[in-house]
């Protein structure tokens, strides 16, 4: 079930939004659409699908909150459409979203809601150039099963694995990225 937005976002115009926001300059307590403002920020974990496209990121000053992305293009094919999702909403991909629709949800939570891809512009110079746990550019190796997950050090990895749970979607990553 998609739960209607209570407000809608102006259509995108890249050319005149230059307000650059950050978290802190969000009403935690309002549901509200910052429209003419830009928040650039650092995808944080794999992403999933359900009726959207969700996943955590990160703004500039390290404040994390929820995403969802509403109305992504599918081809109807659940493992491309899966694959696609992955390879695009993965760690360390920078967004630029215009128009940043800050949503309250169930019980207090905060979650910045997209109406569709024409309002996120991606960066993915940076997907397997910093690690995936701290954050650091550094000397980066590739996790040794799925590829996918980086890492500057040992003990990054031994966090992901047992901290974030790596081990549990490890083998996923690898299932699909071998469709």
């Amino acid at each position: 079930m998609v739960i209607k937005p209570s407000q809608i976002p102006l259509p995108p115009n890249w050319s005149s939004s230059s307000n650059k926001i950050t978290f802190k300059d969000m009403d935690p307590t309002k549901d509200k659409v910052y429209n003419g403002c830009i928040l650039e920020v650092r995808i944080l974990d794999w992403a999933y699908l359900s009726a959207s496209i969700h996943t955590i990121i990160e703004d500039e000053n390290g404040d994390i909150r929820r995403f969802a992305l509403f109305n992504w293009p599918l081809s109807g094919e659940q493992n491309a459409d899966m694959i696609k999702i992955i390879k695009t909403f993965c760690p360390n991909v920078k967004m630029l979203i215009v128009n940043p629709y800050h949503c309250m949800i169930d019980r207090g939570q905060n979650i910045i809601r997209v109406e569709g891809p024409d309002f996120i512009k991606f960066d993915t110079s940076k997907i397997d150039k910093l690690c995936h746990v701290c954050g650091k550019e550094a000397k980066i190796r590739p996790c040794s099963v799925c590829k996918m997950a980086f890492y500057c050090s040992k003990d990054c990895q031994k966090i992901d694995w047992r901290e974030f749970n790596h081990k549990s979607i490890c083998k996923h990553l690898k299932n699909f990225m071998q469709i």
